[in-house]
């Protein structure tokens, strides 16, 4: 059991080719994907694995960077294999992820996570 103060957002300990580094990823239960960096992180990656075509909210369309890796949320044993795509300017934890562990949302306080 992990527990993060930092609501809504939970560690995450995230590895692709060379790059290896933690995190703080934003929830987001209704994005159904694994896990998006920033833009900003595409120098740190290097060459993408392949692309891939998003929908966004407001109806368009967008290609973005994508990479094979794996993610854990830190301090928990599972380790899973993950699609990572660099898009946007935030951090988003999605429920390809999330969904394999029990996790609750304390009162807007703390986030809580069971494997």
């Amino acid at each position: 059991m992990i527990e993060s103060r930092e609501y809504p957002f939970l560690p995450v300990t995230v590895e692709a080719h060379h790059f290896q580094q933690e995190v703080l990823a934003f929830v987001d239960t209704g994005f159904d994907g694994f896990l998006i960096l920033p833009e900003t992180y595409l120098p740190q990656l290097g060459a993408s694995d392949f692309v891939g075509r998003w929908s966004l909210a407001d109806g368009s369309v967008v290609e973005a960077a994508e990479f094979r890796g794996t993610l854990a949320i830190t301090g928990l044993q599972a380790v899973i294999q993950a699609r990572i795509t660099c898009l946007g300017t935030e951090i988003i934890l999605g429920r390809a992820v999330v969904d394999r562990f029990a996790i609750t949302f304390d009162h807007g306080r703390r986030i809580i996570a069971v494997e």
